[in-house]
């Protein structure tokens, strides 16, 4: 995914039981503020799954990271962890490893044109 973002926003998790949430809570407030309420049941749902994944088998803190493209929100967690969980309510999903170890797992949703939704973004 070479384009760049509209827009980023990012989160450091700790690897504890309520960074889940957090995750979750993370994505929720973005994706409302950029008027894409109807991408949060979706999203939520993908950020607590990926996130529970990098809880359960990061050994040090992860990374969420929640951006708008041309036509799609990408959802990346970045976690030193060999598992490789797949969401299940993304339009797309990798996983991609990085140079200095442990994986990327993103998902991507997409986005209603403007005129779709009535908003400008």
């Amino acid at each position: 995914m070479s384009e760049a973002p509209l827009w980023a926003h990012e989160i450091m998790l700790a690897t504890e039981p309520d960074s889940v949430a957090r995750a979750r809570d993370f994505v929720c407030r973005h994706l409302l503020a950029h008027d894409l309420g109807y991408l949060v049941e979706d999203v939520r749902r993908a950020a607590g799954e990926l996130a529970a994944d990098a809880t359960a088998h990061a050994g040090s803190p992860f990374v969420v990271v929640l951006e708008a493209r041309k036509r799609c929100v990408l959802l990346t967690v970045d976690a030193d962890s060999p598992a490789v969980p797949a969401p299940r309510v993304a339009r797309q999903c990798g996983v991609e490893p990085r140079p200095s170890g442990g994986r990327s797992v993103w998902a991507s949703f997409d986005v209603r044109s403007p005129a779709d939704s009535g908003h400008l973004w």
